[in-house]
This record gives structure tokens, C-alpha cells and sequence, in this order.
């Protein structure tokens, strides 16, 4: 069998980063979506197999930050002189949901007394913030900075609570024991592997872990009041 580079963590973490977007998802009241882990081959000027793994949410296919038509506003003005009639609060479910794959990792990371990793998934989700993060600042003015705390602040405290990451580690198991099971036997360069969990899966397994979909929705922007996310024991 050929010898292959890789960190022994990626799939766990990488499990738990999808998972996090998954599960968020449908805790705020959004509709479920497919997930997805990949393993890549590749080979090093010294002649050494490298195996790369990621992962994405929905229709995020690896080809840098994307929103759905359906999710981001389709104008977006260029400055605040010539705002949208948005509110900013609007975006806060996408922005969470975004930020929660980096949440669950980061409480892995602790957990398990991890180093923090820079991968490419980071960087696209960092991406998707940004470009949130803009679309706040043109549209309301505020502060993009402030936006991107609160929202890594409410994705933290999702990760916090006892039945969002019961329903995390359950698919995280599903999504990381499926790409193992996937993974060639003798890899060479340029074979890849994927493992899908389908959106209706990725509910099922929410539920069966209590979580109740949308028992963390964010409180409607009609009511002029603080953002703040309900607990799941609160909406009980």
C-alpha cells in the first residue's frame, strides 16, 4: 500500500466543521442541506501522496465564496450614501449559519487540545463573512467589525448549548466514518473520494437528538428589538 501524508485529525475536524453548518442551519429556522466531506490526492515535487480534506455545505463545491440568488440580496449598493432598503438584521441567520462550521471546530480544537489549522474551508467561509459583512456596511452603515463579532459570538454560543452539539457529534459521526469508509485502498494521485449525507439524514439525525427546527430563530426585525438567539429550553 502506498504511504500517503496526511494529518490523522482532518476528517475528524472537518466532520465536526460541516456538521456545525449543517446543524445551525436548521436550528435557526433555515432549510436543511446536503453535506459533503472529499479526499484528494495529490503528489509532491518528492515524489510523496498527499491526501487533502474538505468539505462543503449545500451548493458550496469548492469553487470559492458563492451565495444562493435566494439568500443574498441581488443588488448590492456600492456605498452607504445609496443604501438598499434592507435591514441588517436579515442577514444574521445566513451570517451564523456561516460562521458555525469555524464555531464547531474551535470547540473541538479545546476539547481535544488541538492546535488551531488555517485550511482553505476557513478561508472560504472567511469569505462569506466578509462579503456579509460588506453587505451590512453598504446597506446600513454599521460596523462590519461589530457585525463579525456578534455573529462569532451568537455562532459560539450555539455550540455551547447540550442538544445542538449532541446533534453536531451525531452527524460528524456519519460524515467522518462514511469518508473513511470511502477512501481508496492504494491511492494515487489525482484520486479523490466524497461522502454525501443527505439534507432529509442531516434532519432525521437532528431530531433524533431533540433539536426542534428553528428553536434558535432569531427574534423578527419588525419587533425594533436586540438580536438575541432563544435557547432550545426556552422555546421548549
Amino acid at each position: 500500500m502506498t504511504e500517503v501524508l496526511r494529518r490523522c485529525d482532518a476528517p475528524f475536524r472537518q466532520a465536526f466543521h460541516e456538521a456545525g453548518h449543517g446543524i445551525a442551519r436548521i436550528a435557526l429556522g433555515m432549510d436543511p442541506v446536503d453535506l459533503v466531506l472529499r479526499a484528494a490526492y495529490s503528489e509532491t515535487t518528492d515524489g510523496e501522496l498527499v491526501e487533502v480534506v474538505d468539505g462543503y455545505a449545500g451548493t458550496w463545491r469548492h469553487e470559492g465564496p458563492k451565495f444562493s440568488q435566494t439568500e443574498l440580496p441581488p443588488a448590492v449598493p456600492p456605498a452607504p450614501s445609496k443604501r438598499a432598503l434592507i435591514d441588517w438584521r436579515d442577514l444574521l441567520p445566513l451570517a451564523i449559519y456561516t460562521a458555525a462550521g469555524g464555531a464547531a471546530e474551535r470547540r473541538v480544537e479545546d476539547a481535544a487540545g488541538l492546535e488551531p489549522l488555517t485550511t482553505w474551508t476557513a478561508a472560504r467561509d472567511n469569505a462569506e463573512l466578509a462579503d456579509l459583512a460588506r453587505c451590512v456596511f453598504n446597506t446600513s452603515g454599521r460596523n462590519e467589525a461589530a457585525f463579525l463579532r456578534l455573529v462569532s459570538g451568537a455562532a459560539d454560543r450555539l455550540m455551547q448549548d447540550c442538544i445542538i452539539w449532541r446533534a453536531i457529534r451525531a452527524v460528524s459521526d456519519q460524515l467522518g466514518g462514511g469518508l473513511l469508509r470511502a477512501l481508496p485502498h492504494d491511492p494515487a494521485p489525482g484520486d479523490q473520494a466524497e461522502f454525501y449525507l443527505r439534507a432529509a439524514d442531516v434532519l432525521k439525525l437532528s431530531e433524533q437528538a431533540g433539536l426542534r427546527p428553528g428553536a434558535f430563530a432569531i427574534e423578527p426585525h419588525t419587533q425594533r428589538r436586540p438580536v438575541r438567539l432563544h435557547t432550545s429550553r426556552a422555546a421548549a
